[in-house]
């Protein structure tokens, strides 16, 4: 078994005791029957992935194999062997990350199509992808899908329906697509300055970073903090929990606004920040009322910006089913715990993404987020979704251009059964209004709660 590209050329008996060690009696009997015909090379390839896997995956993956027939076995050991080394990591990645449940969808797929079109899709360059089409992922009744890669091709039925059950993202924030040029002008980001920035690069800061990044950051991605949206003037509506506790002293000197640009990696004018107003009741242990206004010192004169629209009335929601656009350059893999520094199948994580990713989501019920008055949940059934360092950052519905909502928290990231929670921007209108005037009549160097 196994004929494709003889890089693998050893044989060891290591893939099998790895595998028949984590079986039952009944099990290692039938297993044994299919791998008495393995090629060397056959046992090679099996071995590699082997080392790949978590322990108590390994046996699960050999019945994986035992179970199906010999020419989806078959062509499931060649489409690994097929990958160069780069992609072989990234492939196995994505493989331990998941269970049996969703391997079966690989054999499933191999079954009906050739082992070329499946391989583009345990490739890192999601370019190369097929694009899934779905009746309500249209963006505008022109058709036009703006997440769809240039010249990308449809998949086929069998390939989309991989897609879903694979739960390999469909649009790549937690996994989003990189925006287009252009695309959603009202995102800011709310960034770390001066002394605040100066503090990252302490003995203890950069262990930190080592600790959870593996390699010491760049000053971008050590500055980037949560985004922010523009709705014209001189104000940005963020959440509460990224303005924080600090003093007004700190805050002001560490910390400061980026518009008009998609990119955080290269120098450009910072805006400084004249006042921000926090909603007083807002709560840090539960995240309720995760709003905060603020103002800059002058109106941005950036022709790339463009004003997000606020709702025109309070219970506002778009139209069902509307997709809705989230953009961030936050944590770039999911997780299931925020607290921790690695991600789903990854030892770390990715801090920030140098240019805005972008992801549509849909409106869910509140009760699949346990949203209270003043939230909504949003996301996908594949697990589109914000995490760390989107904070703040918008939620619009691309029909109106309208700012539905505020990233405020979720559990964990890009986790299918757990959407994001929101800000319902349109429960905060008359508060949106009087923390404007408030912070028109505030002198530079306010920051205080309303």
């Amino acid at each position: 078994m196994v004929h494709a590209q003889e890089r693998v050329t050893s044989s060891s008996e290591g893939a099998y005791s790895q595998i028949t060690d984590e079986l039952y009696p009944s099990e290692k009997a039938y297993f044994d029957v299919f791998y008495r015909d393995f090629t060397d090379h056959g046992r090679g390839v099996l071995e590699r992935i082997n080392a790949r896997l978590y322990q108590g995956q390994r046996g699960s993956f050999g019945m994986l194999l035992a179970y199906a027939d010999r020419e989806a076995a078959n062509d499931m050991l060649a489409l690994f062997d097929s990958l160069s080394d780069a992609e072989f990591e990234y492939a196995t990645d994505e493989l331990r990350a998941r269970d049996y449940r969703k391997w079966l969808a690989i054999i499933a797929l191999l079954k009906v199509e050739s082992i070329e079109n499946v391989r583009n899709e345990f490739l890192p360059d999601f370019n190369k992808q097929c694009w899934v089409e779905e009746p309500d992922d249209v963006i505008g009744n022109d058709g036009f899908d703006p997440d769809r890669p240039a010249g990308a091709k449809t998949c086929t039925a069998p390939v989309a329906q991989f897609k879903r059950d694979y739960v390999r993202t469909v649009h790549r924030v937690i996994r989003g697509s990189t925006a287009q040029s252009g695309e959603a002008r009202w995102q800011a980001q709310f960034l770390l300055h001066g002394p605040s920035s100066i503090a990252q690069t302490s003995r203890r800061a950069l262990k930190t970073q080592r600790e959870w990044f593996g390699r010491t950051l760049d000053r971008w991605e050590r500055e980037h903090t949560c985004g922010a949206v523009y709705i014209g003037e001189e104000f940005l509506l963020t959440a509460a929990h990224c303005i924080g506790p600090i003093s007004a002293t700190k805050f002001f000197a560490g910390r400061r606004v980026r518009v008009g640009t998609q990119r955080i990696d290269k120098e450009t004018a910072l805006e400084e920040i004249g006042a921000v107003i926090t909603h007083r009741s807002y709560n840090s242990r539960t995240f309720r009322n995760d709003i905060a206004l603020i103002r800059l010192k002058r109106v941005p004169r950036q022709a790339s910006l463009e004003r997000a629209k606020l709702p025109p009335r309070e219970g506002y929601r778009p139209m069902a089913g509307s997709p809705l656009l989230l953009t961030g350059w936050g944590f770039s893999w999911p997780t299931k715990d925020l607290s921790r520094p690695g991600a789903i199948g990854r030892t770390h994580q990715v801090p920030a993404m140098a240019r805005l990713q972008k992801g549509v989501v849909r409106q869910m019920r509140n009760s699949s987020c346990n949203a209270a008055a003043g939230e909504l949940c949003a996301g996908t059934r594949t697990g589109v979704g914000s995490c760390r360092g989107d904070s703040g950052g918008p939620l619009v519905d691309t029909r109106t251009r309208t700012l539905i909502g505020i990233v405020s928290h979720a559990i964990g990231c890009g986790q299918p059964d757990h959407p994001t929670t929101f800000v319902d921007v349109a429960y905060y209108l008359d508060w949106i209004a009087d923390a404007k005037a408030l912070a028109r009549r505030s002198p530079n160097g306010t920051k205080t709660t309303l």
